[in-house]
């Protein structure tokens, strides 16, 4: 059973919390919040306090992240190395090109941008789908949360899964960040190439 009840009631019943699972007790000042819950905890009942709710959920959001951050590292590892492995595999399939670019006057310098604007444009293109991919079901959370809090009677509009638009831009160059880092070696081995062997190359 779960009651709220004042001072009064208490004080003219003291063994009242006894007889139910769960008390109410409402404060006039928030202020002597904490030293009323250790007043209760004191005379052996246990309390748990708005702050200490917000303590319990800051900690599962935090766990949480913890968890993700772990996910999206390994996924980051991932994408490094294949975007890496991709661009290696571009080298091989256009040495011709790359001879035949040499032998026309193409530097060195000329080369190593071609490919870095290609991983640029990988990390672009995966940057965006990903934001993509966040938005929308952040989009039908936002959708979902406002509709319960009406069901609640609360005529309210939220947005717990915002997505500013400095952490999309963020995101979005982080993501170019890593596809120019997985590209520098390719880069610089493309850039490297001898252009009589590769003009030679099969």
């Amino acid at each position: 059973r779960f009651l709220t009840f004042d001072k009064e009631a208490l004080e003219e019943n003291p063994k009242l919390p006894d007889e139910y699972q769960m008390a109410t007790v409402r404060v006039n000042d928030l202020r002597q919040r904490e030293t009323i819950a250790a007043e209760i905890d004191r005379l052996g009942y246990g309390t748990a306090t708005i702050q200490d709710v917000i303590e319990m959920v800051e900690n599962v959001f935090l766990m949480v992240e913890a968890g993700l951050g772990c996910i999206g590292g390994v996924g980051l590892l991932v994408a490094f190395f294949g975007i890496a492995n991709t661009m290696l595999m571009s080298i091989l399939e256009r040495t011709r090109e790359i001879g035949i670019m040499k032998a026309v006057g193409g530097t060195r310098w000329n080369i190593a941008c071609i490919f870095l604007v290609e991983a640029s444009a990988i990390g672009l293109l995966g940057g965006g789908v990903g934001i993509g991919g966040g938005w929308l079901p952040g989009k039908i959370g936002n959708v979902a949360a406002t509709w319960y809090a009406h069901t609640q009677g609360k005529e309210v509009s939220l947005d717990p899964f915002a997505v500013s638009l400095w952490l999309a831009g963020g995101a979005m160059a982080f993501s170019v960040c890593v596809s120019v880092a997985a590209g520098l070696y390719p880069a610089w081995r493309a850039a490297r190439l001898d252009p009589v062997v590769a003009l030679r190359h099969e």
